[in-house]
């Protein structure tokens, strides 16, 4: 597969706000960002250059600064240099919109691409814990269970008639149980030897 910059299309369907965020959301965001995780690929192409990832994480700090200014308002101050550098990272695609549509499309605009950092950083999130979650599943389902515990009466071969005593051992293998021969008394019944002490 072959990327290619030089090739521009104009997209037919008709976009609503309903629409474009259903498909970037549902059908983009969280696909990606699990698919990325997934196979550990992050190319700086497309949406994922440098300036993309500064401008979402500075975005992202912008909320988190306004939210915290209900607290102590001081702290809005702090949106203003994030919101400068998101300005000036993105000015080349502003300058664009306002050469093709004028400078009131340019200014409707860049709300609605300060929106379009705020969900992609929120499709980050909701996919690394969905991947994180579905890698989970896997190791639980690919590990082992233990095989239960049961108790071997008698692992000594056929034909070299023996006992197990019990002692400490571990009943799910037979190891560190005594093996003592068995005694047939004069009417032919096996009987189980005098206990002796085990070897620790």
């Amino acid at each position: 597969m072959r990327l290619r910059h030089d090739i521009q299309v104009t997209h037919l369907k008709r976009w609503t706000a309903a629409s474009l965020l259903l498909s970037d959301v549902r059908d983009r965001g969280i696909p990606w960002t699990r698919l990325m995780l997934r196979e550990r690929t992050f190319t700086s192409d497309l949406n994922l250059q440098a300036s993309n990832r500064v401008s979402v994480a500075c975005i992202a700090l912008m909320w988190i600064a306004l939210a915290a200014a209900v607290i102590e308002p001081r702290i809005a101050w702090a949106a203003l240099p994030l919101a400068i550098v998101v300005l000036g990272l993105n000015a080349p695609l502003y300058r664009f919109f306002q050469r093709q549509r004028g400078v009131r499309f340019m200014v409707i605009a860049i709300p609605w691409h300060w929106l379009y950092y705020t969900y992609n950083g929120l499709c980050f999130v909701a996919g690394a814990i969905a991947h994180a979650f579905a890698a989970g599943r896997r190791r639980a389902g690919s590990s082992p269970r233990p095989a239960p515990a049961r108790l071997l009466h008698n692992p000594v071969p056929p034909g070299e008639g023996g006992a197990l005593r019990a002692g400490r051992g571990d009943r799910a293998t037979g190891r560190g149980y005594e093996r003592r021969p068995v005694q047939r008394s004069s009417a032919g019944s096996e009987e189980a030897p005098a206990r002796a002490p085990m070897a620790r």
